[in-house]
This record gives C-alpha cells, structure tokens and sequence, in this order.
C-alpha cells in the first residue's frame, strides 16, 4: 500500500485543515466480536466494520467527536478555513464585549457542524474548552473558595494554586451558563427562581418561627391523635434505680421459647455490660432429624 517495506510504525503527518488540501479522510469504523469474525482470520489481530466508507473530513469529525484545541489552534483555523462569517465587534462573553476562547470556540463548531442539535454543540464545545464546563451552577467552586477564606495567611499560601483554580472554574461555569452563551448556542435561558419580595420574606420567618415553637412547647407524644396517644418516655429518674442480676424485659424477647427458666440476663455494674448465665448441666439441644 504504502510502496515500501516498514519495519517499524510511521507517522502520517496532516499539514492542512481544508477538505482540499488534507489528502487524508476520517473513515468511522466499530469493533468487531471475536465471534463475528470470519474464522480464517481469527486470532490474527482485530477486525473492524467499516461505518461509513466514503468517509468525513478530518477537521470535521475531530471536532464532532470532540477534541482539545488551545486558543491559538482554534484562531489559527478560523483564519484558514474560507467562508467563516466575520464575528461582530463587542458581541463577546467577556467583560466589555470581549472574545474569549469560549468564543472562538462556539464560533467554529457552529461553522463546521450547523446542522447538529444544539446539545450536540454543547458537548463540542465543552471537548474544546472544558470536559466539565457548564455542568454545574458552580455551587462547588464556591464551597471551596468558601473553606480556604477561613484559613490565616500561612496556611492561605500553602492553597493559592487551589484558590485560583477554584476562581477560573467558577468564572468558566458562569460565563458558560450566560444567557449571551446560551443563546449563541441555541439553548433555551436558565430558569432562575423568583426573588421573593420583603412581605413574602417576613411571612416565611413567621412561619417558620411558629413551627419552630410550636415543636418546643408540643412533645411528639402530644401531637397523635387519642387513640394513637402513648405516654412520654420516662426519664432515668422515673425508672427508679437499675436492677442488677434481674433479665430486662427488652431482652427477654430475643431469648428462644424452651429457655424459660434455664437462661439470665443480668448488668454487670463493673464492666458496665450485660452478660448471660446459664446453670451447668441445663442446656438445651433440639435435635434435628434428616429429612427422607
């Protein structure tokens, strides 16, 4: 195929992102079962069914599958490929209508794939830029920056690394989450809650406050209705002192019928735990008897 003997693996090295100028072609293929191949070929390698014989371009299929591009890759393609619409002047996501990587990003994909869903452009863009970009409300990187805000300044040094992490992933979260982002992606905006207003807000204490006594004042005992009522658990000095040598009744029900009489459980004050007794010579044996 290639005209000449290999004795060790090559590199096929691709130079342009054009479908013109790219001699090479991405041709899907899926993984064949052992079972399925022919038996003349079996444990000769792999076997692979073609998906698609005619093939994608190679730019185009990297970036449906999803694939890392750094900023400068990403603008050095927009600048090669011909026909990309010029991005508009202060319709950025950052700060004063300026372009992040973002997108640049979002830009590409919509160009070389305008025909997928808009979840399907979600998840290209997140390969690009971020595999875990828009997947949270950035509750987590809040947390941490929460926790590392408490530390005093030695400890806060040992963690700055950390806190500038946390810092972008947050900045990445909410600026994916935008509704400027969303809607050059074609996904709907994000439902925010409502704001309470001050009177909504008061009522809910009240509320709350209400609840809150109402527990205090009320034990659980007195809140079933009559014929469910049962009396409060008694407190230790209602119970009187502690019977030593003497079976509890919440654990005679754990002991096996025939033992009446024959086991005793009783607190032992000095290793403060339960034991059971038994006189010598009266065990209990119940005979099991094979079945035919």
């Amino acid at each position: 195929m290639l005209g000449y003997d290999v004795d060790g693996p090559i590199a096929l090295v691709n130079l342009h992102v054009t479908e013109e100028g790219c001699e090479y072609k991405h041709i899907p293929v899926e993984m064949t079962v052992p079972a399925a191949v022919p038996r003349e070929l079996r444990g000769k390698g792999a076997a692979f069914r073609l998906v698609d014989r005619d093939g994608s371009p190679l730019l185009t299929s990297a970036v449906k599958l999803g694939t890392f591009l750094y900023l400068d890759r990403i603008k050095s393609i927009l600048t090669s490929l011909e026909g990309v619409p010029p991005m508009a002047p202060g319709s950025g996501s950052g700060k004063r209508g300026n372009f992040v990587k973002l997108d640049f990003a979002v830009h590409l994909v919509k160009f070389l794939a305008p025909d997928s869903l808009p979840e399907e452009h979600v998840s290209m863009v997140r390969a690009m830029c971020h595999p875990g970009m828009g997947s949270s409300s950035g509750e987590k990187e809040n947390a941490i920056l929460e926790y590392l805000s408490a530390l005093d300044a030695e400890n806060a040094e040992a963690f700055k690394d950390v806190k500038k992490m946390a810092e972008e992933s947050r900045e990445e979260q909410e600026l994916f989450n935008s509704e400027k982002v969303r809607a050059k992606l074609g996904l709907p905006p994000l439902r925010k809650p409502p704001v309470p207003t001050f009177a909504e807000e008061k009522k809910s204490e009240e509320q709350k406050l209400g609840a809150d006594e109402s527990e205090v004042q009320k034990p659980e005992c007195e809140e079933r209705a009559p014929a469910l009522r049962r009396p409060c658990a008694e407190s230790p000095s209602q119970r009187g002192p502690k019977r030593v040598k003497v079976t509890p009744k919440e654990f005679k029900d754990l002991f096996p019928p025939e033992s009446e009489g024959k086991l005793q459980c009783f607190h032992d004050p000095n290793g403060q735990v339960y034991r059971i007794s038994y006189p010598t010579g009266s065990l209990f044996v119940t005979p099991v008897r094979p079945q035919n």
